[in-house]
């Protein structure tokens, strides 16, 4: 089975909302979502890295790559993931992995010279 981008969005939209809100107000339900999406968006994330670095990555779809700040968390990643798919409803159908690094590459675009091994600490 395919996740596309509206699987993924409904994952991580309560995953943002666990972290928005004050422990006390917190639920089991949001805590899972949370760990589905950091899990799905850090494995997708790390997996690019690797195969860019590797010379691997040859999709067209991704002959951009991203680029990530050094303070950028992973919860930024996913809110850009989150943003770019309710601005882009048309794609809700697009397997989840396609969407999530084209929100990435659009809110995370590299200099010249760049690619995907410029990641954030945490990786």
């Amino acid at each position: 089975m395919i996740i596309t981008v509206e699987d993924l969005q409904m994952v991580c939209e309560p995953a943002l909302q666990f972290l928005d809100k004050e422990p006390e107000n917190r639920t089991a339900d949001e805590a899972i979502q949370l760990v589905r999406c950091l899990g799905y968006t850090e494995g997708v994330v790390s997996t690019v890295i690797r195969l860019s670095v590797s010379g691997f990555m040859t999709d067209p779809l991704y002959e951009n790559t991203f680029c990530f700040p050094e303070t950028t968390e992973p919860s930024d990643w996913v809110q850009s993931f989150v943003t770019w798919a309710a601005e882009n409803p048309e794609r809700s159908d697009t397997p989840a992995v396609d969407g999530f690094l084209l929100a990435l590459i659009d809110s995370y675009p590299c200099r010249d010279g760049e690619g995907a091994d410029v990641a954030p600490d945490s990786q």
